[in-house]
């Protein structure tokens, strides 16, 4: 964490597979993020999932990790919000399957 701290990171991304899904924090608590915060993530997330629909016809479910999928602990995403600042940092579930071609990703 210190080092991201002290190279300026802006953001985070953490890729995964598989479910077409756009998230940011929380996943912890189904608590939202401030107001601020949540509102600019959230204008975020839309914009990255309709630019992705416009590109490939894929609908993505976004939002906060705790209400798109479920409750979980020891996300990095939390990690990079909370203890790293990044407003944002995001999960993306990305479609297919684990033997997918890189095609579809």
């Amino acid at each position: 964490g210190e080092y991201l701290k002290a190279h300026g990171q802006k953001g985070y991304i953490d890729f995964h597979c598989c479910g077409e899904m756009w998230m940011s924090p929380w996943s912890w608590t189904t608590t939202l993020p401030p107001a601020e915060d949540y509102q600019h993530q959230m204008d975020a997330n839309e914009k990255c999932v309709t630019a992705i629909k416009q590109v490939n016809g894929k609908q993505y479910a976004y939002g906060p990790i705790s209400h798109v999928i479920y409750v979980a602990s020891g996300s990095s995403v939390d990690y990079a919000y909370g203890e790293l600042g990044d407003r944002y940092s995001v999960a993306v579930e990305l479609p297919g399957t684990f033997t997918s071609p890189a095609t579809i990703i």
